[in-house]
């Protein structure tokens, strides 16, 4: 795998722990990110979003898709950009940005990774 495929590949590791983590334990990550309080049903249900984009992510970094891993970048970038105007919008407390920067460290990874793969072409 090159360094953008492994990128990809190990959001998706951490998209589905996030999913794992929020079908088996809801309440203690409600708790921890200081949600408002959530139906568990709900919150399972985003566990699952997690975890079948977490799926995709790790596949497409395994097959090296690179299309996929292009589009990607923009959707983590839209993630962070989402999860600030929510903080900043006092939509939702200060850990929901913490797991937007997860989105956009990851993002700059596959960004500086295909331009280094591009030049070494």
């Amino acid at each position: 795998m090159t360094s953008s495929d492994k990128s990809l590949f190990y959001q998706g590791i951490y998209s589905i722990g996030m999913g794992v983590l929020l079908l088996i334990i809801p309440e203690t990550i409600i708790s921890l990110m200081k949600l408002e309080p959530l139906t568990i049903g709900w919150a399972r249900g985003i566990g699952v979003l997690y975890l079948y984009i977490g799926v995709y992510e790790r596949s497409f970094g395994k097959l090296s898709i690179k299309p996929m891993i292009n589009i990607s970048i923009y959707t983590r970038l839209g993630t962070f950009l989402a999860a600030t105007l929510l903080v900043i919008f006092k939509q939702v407390p200060f850990a929901v940005f913490l797991l937007g920067l997860i989105d956009l460290f990851g993002a700059i990874w596959t960004i500086v990774a295909l331009k280094s793969e591009d030049t070494q072409k």
